[in-house]
């Protein structure tokens, strides 16, 4: 049942974790063997920016059919959430824009993200957004990681960031990637396996990570 299922955001999807005694054939739909029909929502975008006090979170939608209401969750370590707000549904086929603020965010980091919640109950996550108050850098989360050859690292900032360049090992050059905004993705295609640093360049810092392809 979705009361019994955890929904993880994982790359560009998600996986459902659930306990069983046993193991055989399973659905993940709107209910039973006979259901074949999962959520429509979809959901467009996700940004939590951080602004002097306060967190702005915004989302977009389209393709709304039967959602009932959106929850905004709140973790301090990214384990256990807390409901910092709810949104009606404006169940429209278009596209629709959201906004809700956390007016007093936590000091130091502040996990957000959103529970996608239809009329009959079902509901699932969307990725998981961070913003860092009392840090004087930029707070740049990079995910998966370590990643697969030939996958993709998301990238998650609280500033805009301009571009990013892959080093392998030797600090030899790899790849340069231009990016946008808050959120962006890298595709490591053609990357070989090993060790690499990815240096990210935003409107106010640069930031090196360390990155494992497998």
């Amino acid at each position: 049942l979705p009361a019994n299922t955890l929904i993880v955001p994982h790359d560009n999807g998600y996986y459902a974790e659930f306990t069983v005694n046993s193991f055989s054939e399973f659905w993940l739909n709107n209910g039973g063997v006979g259901g074949a029909s999962p959520l429509p929502l979809n959901l467009l975008s996700f940004e939590a920016i951080k602004q002097s006090k306060k967190v702005l979170l915004q989302w977009k939608t389209d393709n709304e059919v039967n959602t009932n209401k959106f929850i905004v969750e709140r973790s301090a370590g990214g384990a256990t959430y807390q409901s910092i707000g709810e949104v009606a549904a404006l169940n429209r086929t278009v596209v629709n824009n959201y906004n809700l603020a956390d007016e007093q965010p936590l000091a130091g980091l502040n996990f957000y993200r959103l529970r996608l919640v239809d009329k009959d109950g079902m509901y699932r996550y969307s990725p998981v957004r961070k913003i860092n108050f009392g840090a004087a850098d930029d707070d740049i989360m990079i995910y998966p990681n370590p990643v697969l050859r030939d996958g993709k690292i998301f990238i998650a900032s609280t500033a805009n960031c301009s571009n990013a360049v892959l080093y392998d090992a030797t600090g030899k050059e790899s790849r340069v990637y231009l990016l946008k905004g808050r959120n962006n993705e890298i595709d490591l295609t053609g990357i070989a396996r090993g060790m690499y640093q990815l240096k990210i360049f935003t409107e106010n810092s640069v930031q090196n990570k360390k990155i494992l392809i497998q």
